[in-house]
């Protein structure tokens, strides 16, 4: 399972709905925890991390129903969700803000466990 550990601000746009995708930059080490969710045959990444095989042609890679953690910071309070699918896209109008590729993951069922 996945964890996500959120600043405040973000957390806070989870709980109330207003955010439901998490971005993360394309690295060896995002790629290698995605990796292990989607079938080994539909994801084959170049070690230079330049040219993706992984996803179809509208770039994006299904992983429905895949549990993951929202973690506040590194506290006790946190969220589940599901992925319902990713993608790489460029960050520049995400809330990385960066001219990089990300990985743009989707979540759905997202809930507060108390």
């Amino acid at each position: 399972m996945l964890t996500f550990n959120l600043q405040k601000e973000w957390y806070k746009k989870f709980l109330s709905g207003e955010k439901t995708i998490e971005y993360r930059f394309v690295n060896h080490y995002w790629t290698t925890r995605l990796r292990n969710i989607f079938h080994p045959k539909r994801w084959s990444v170049q070690e230079n991390l330049e040219n993706y095989h992984n996803f179809d042609t509208a770039g994006q890679a299904d992983a429905k129903n895949y549990p993951v953690i929202l973690r506040y910071g590194y506290t006790p309070r946190h969220m589940t969700a599901e992925i319902e699918y990713v993608e790489i896209i460029n960050g520049s109008r995400t809330d990385l803000q960066t001219n990089r590729l990300v990985y743009a993951i989707h979540l759905t069922n997202i809930k507060e466990i108390q």
